[in-house]
């Protein structure tokens, strides 16, 4: 039911994506259809808080029971089977929640990873994103108005992204090593950013 709502969004439509080479030469467009036309060949560029939020609202709609502002303490197990959490709910003591199926969505909190011993960190991974907004950046028209756009740094250690967000705003941000973009860590994000 989500994909109906989506298509009825203020989100950017987002078929392609266009990289641009270490000396500024742009690539043609990447259209997803192009290599396997069906309803999954788009996607949205989203804004993230608004996006979650609908996906929260939309559980809730269909019958999930939503608990929100939860610490998830461990993922607990019976005959080797994730059968639920321990958790705080912001009350006096953790509670034990049963669920059928349990995703850890954490992220880097790796909840389940650190529980097992399975959090294994790759040196050759070791990245971070500094981004921003802007509003009234110039955007590419017609079909390509989604797209993302990749720019590749000279030295290819590092790369940028443009991605068209709702309304006048854009996300522009840059990838590379932490020993790259944060060598000063008393430095201001926006001015490592600048």
């Amino acid at each position: 039911g989500v994909l109906d709502k989506m298509k009825c969004s203020h989100f950017p439509n987002k078929v392609s994506v266009r990289f641009y080479t270490p000396d500024g030469r742009s690539a043609a467009p990447f259209y997803f259809d192009e290599v396997d036309d069906h309803e999954s060949s788009h996607t949205w560029q989203v804004d993230r808080v608004e996006f979650d939020a609908m996906l929260l609202e939309h559980a809730k709609d269909s019958g999930v029971e939503v608990l929100e502002g939860v610490h998830v303490r461990e993922v607990l197990f019976e005959d080797g089977r994730a059968i639920g959490v321990r958790a705080d709910l912001g009350d006096d003591e953790p509670r034990r929640i049963l669920a059928k199926v349990v995703v850890d969505a954490s992220g880097q909190g790796s909840v389940l990873a650190r529980q097992l011993d399975l959090r294994v960190i790759d040196d050759q991974l070791r990245h971070c994103a500094i981004s921003a907004r802007f509003q009234g950046a110039q955007r590419d028209e017609g079909r390509d108005s989604g797209a993302t756009v990749i720019y590749w740094t000279r030295d290819k250690t590092s790369w940028f992204w443009f991605i068209p967000l709702p309304g006048d705003l854009s996300s522009v941000g840059a990838v590379g090593r932490l020993d790259q973009l944060l060598t000063d860590r008393t430095r201001d994000p926006q001015t490592v950013f600048e």
